[in-house]
């Protein structure tokens, strides 16, 4: 019992038949275009690859630069506390300067609102 196809059916089927058949100018025409498309993408991914390598490495320079300064701050900050030492002020304004402590004659007491 073969059924009879509907007109609606049958260009139903045409229309699907013809867009599953492809002729080979537009199938390599298609090809192309997906293997550009390919190309292209193949070539961002490498570029993104390479951007990201060298982005590791600026970081890596930046990380050591960055403890390089942080080690230079620290002696730094040691050396100002040790030139801050009033002992170490002492030694050195008497060996360097040649500076001593004045005599009595030459010390002044100066009180709140009094003249010298």
């Amino acid at each position: 019992m073969g059924e009879r196809k509907t007109n609606s059916e049958e260009r139903l089927d045409r229309v699907t038949a013809s867009f599953w058949e492809v002729s080979p100018r537009k199938g390599l025409f298609f090809l192309g275009v997906l293997g550009v498309g390919l190309a292209i993408l193949s070539l961002i991914y490498v570029w993104l690859h390479v951007q990201q390598v060298q982005s590791s490495y600026h970081l890596a320079r930046l990380y050591s630069q960055h403890e390089q300064l942080v080690e230079t701050q620290r002696k730094l900050r040691l050396e100002w506390a040790r030139l801050g030492d009033p002992y170490l002020l002492e030694e050195l304004g008497r060996e360097r300067f040649g500076l001593k402590f004045p005599e009595k004659a030459r010390r002044f007491m100066l009180q709140d609102g009094a003249d010298p």
